[in-house]
């Protein structure tokens, strides 16, 4: 977000406060309403970027210096219109 198009890393700096921002996940919305029938993925590795509606678990992980941070999401479509909704799971 923010960053153009093919940017592959970013430098971000120690803190308590986030101060990058990652779209990870993109759904397409017609009138209020999911439009097509896969997600797309913003940043993976090389395979097909986009995967079908429904429910996924997405574990996201951040490498800097020497730690790694690991964050778990579930991926579900809202009832009714079937916009994407993400949230985090507890590990």
């Amino acid at each position: 977000m923010g960053a153009p198009c093919g940017t592959g890393e970013f430098s971000v700096h120690p803190g308590d406060f986030p101060s990058v921002f990652v779209d990870v996940v993109y759904d397409e919305v017609l009138n209020g309403q999911a439009y097509g029938d896969a997600y797309g993925l913003c940043y993976s590795a090389p395979v097909s970027y986009a995967i079908p509606r429904g429910s996924y678990v997405l574990t996201l992980r951040l490498d800097g210096a020497d730690t790694q941070t690991r964050k778990i999401f579930a991926l579900e479509q809202e009832r009714g219109s079937g916009i994407l909704l993400m949230r985090e799971l507890k590990s």
